[in-house]
């Protein structure tokens, strides 16, 4: 089974959520990672994103 780079998505939440403890620079920027596609689902009603 071939990986693909949407695999490894989750080294990037676990990152920002690690970092986010050390600087708010990164809790901010996780924030709006984790919640854009909400953002964009429930505006354009499907997975833009």
């Amino acid at each position: 089974m071939k990986k693909h780079w949407y695999d490894y998505i989750w080294i990037y939440s676990l990152t920002y959520l690690i970092l986010g403890f050390f600087n708010i620079l990164f809790a901010w920027i996780g924030l709006i990672c984790f919640f854009a596609p909400l953002i964009f689902a429930v505006v354009g009603g499907n997975k833009l994103y």
